[in-house]
């Protein structure tokens, strides 16, 4: 069962859930009919500016002694990547804009922007769940997908439902988060994001 819980805490990360809710949107709506070189740039844009910036930040604030650990157990060790993070998304942000991208779609990252903003500061006074809010944020843009294209089977909409399940399942029975923390993640990550991409 250990096994199993790192197993979705490791392929479930918050810092991969831009690049697969940027799939998603790829994949299940009207942007399936843009060219693959537009599609795989801003997937790499999303990539460098929401998963490797984010990782590098963490790694030389270890390698300067700033946090713990890379895993960012302790609430304390939060503070600095949730800043970097933030940056990054916010970079992201307007290169996405500069593409020219239609807004939903920037919508989904501004989500993700806002929820890391209500993360950081609950965080300074209480451990809520960044692997929630991330699986929350993807829930959000699955949801709208859903609802506004039509587009996202039935079953991967479950699919996902299950996942963040799981997940949270996963950090409770690892010890990480509380129930409260976890459902917390969940709502904060999803209501940001749906919000966000429906009324840009």
């Amino acid at each position: 069962m250990k096994l199993l819980s790192r197993f979705f805490s490791t392929v479930l990360h918050p810092l991969l859930m831009p690049i697969y809710g940027a799939i998603l949107v790829f994949a299940y709506s009207f942007l399936i009919f843009y060219p693959m070189r537009i599609k795989l740039f801003v997937l790499g844009v999303i990539a460098v500016f929401t998963l490797i910036a984010p990782m590098l930040g963490i790694i030389i604030l270890k390698a300067l002694k700033l946090i713990s650990s890379v895993s960012l157990v302790n609430r304390e060790d939060r503070k600095y990547p949730y800043w970097i993070a933030l940056l990054s998304y916010f970079l992201c942000i307007l290169l996405l804009i500069k593409i020219n991208l239609p807004l939903w779609v920037t919508g989904f990252i501004c989500g993700g922007l806002l929820s890391l903003i209500v993360s950081a500061v609950i965080t300074t006074k209480w451990k809520i769940s960044a692997h929630l809010t991330g699986m929350g944020g993807l829930l959000g843009c699955a949801l709208y997908l859903s609802q506004h294209y039509l587009m996202l089977p039935l079953w991967l909409l479950l699919l996902i439902i299950f996942l963040t399940g799981a997940l949270g399942t996963s950090r409770i029975y690892l010890g990480r988060h509380t129930f409260g923390q976890v459902i917390a993640g969940s709502v904060n990550g999803c209501l940001c994001v749906y919000l966000f991409m429906t009324l840009i």
